[in-house]
């Protein structure tokens, strides 16, 4: 249960590059056993704001064009956050003024 908890806290953006095949059946990726991969990955925490990010170091040398791909996707997270909690306020303050309604 606490596993599901912190999964619902956190986004994560995973940016990866290497040999895998793709599984129609589950839509999963697999990456190749034994071969190299590099890639990018961030967690932003929802509740707390943090962000973090781990990168490969060849990754951050020869996949620029893929890292500011990656850099988007993490601001396009910040911005579904932001709209998601806005979403959240307004339907708290519509479901209280039906509530307090006389």
């Amino acid at each position: 249960m606490a596993d599901e908890a912190t999964e619902m806290v956190n986004l994560d953006i995973k940016t990866y590059v290497g040999n895998m095949t793709y599984d129609t059946a589950t839509g999963k990726a697999e990456f190749t056993d034994g071969d190299k991969v590099d890639g990018v990955h961030s967690r932003i925490n929802l509740l707390q704001g943090d962000i973090r990010t781990e990168m490969s170091a060849d990754f951050h040398a020869n996949y620029q064009d893929l890292l500011k791909f990656h850099q988007g996707r993490e601001k396009n997270g910040q911005e579904i956050i932001k709209n998601n909690i806005e979403l959240v306020k307004s339907l708290v303050e519509t479901i209280t003024d039906f509530i307090n309604k006389p």
